[in-house]
């Protein structure tokens, strides 16, 4: 304990009759500070639109018309990302029907 005493004495620290080592180490009011902690009041979220919303009505179609028009050009693409990926012929066969 005497130890313990040196270490809190060059922290600036003291025991006094009431205090123990403990209670020093421990956080006070939860929040580690040494006051207490005020939780704020939480708002009430707000009601979510729902499907008859015109603006969700026209965000659907505006959606759905993209979407079929990135169908119709998807025919298009030959190749994927990575290009040709095909084997390459480069080799002439020079006896036709032998």
């Amino acid at each position: 304990m005497a130890a313990f005493s040196t270490i809190l004495a060059a922290a600036g620290l003291a025991l006094t009759a009431g205090t123990t080592a403990a209670s020093l180490l421990s956080p006070k009011g939860g929040g580690g500070g040494g006051g207490g902690s005020v939780t704020p009041a939480v708002a009430k979220a707000p009601e979510p639109p729902t499907l008859e919303d015109p603006s969700v009505a026209a965000a659907a179609m505006l959606q759905n018309s993209a979407a079929a028009q990135a169908k119709g050009r998807a025919s298009t693409i030959l190749t994927s990302g990575m290009g040709d990926t095909s084997e390459v012929t480069t080799a002439k066969k020079y006896l036709l029907g032998a």
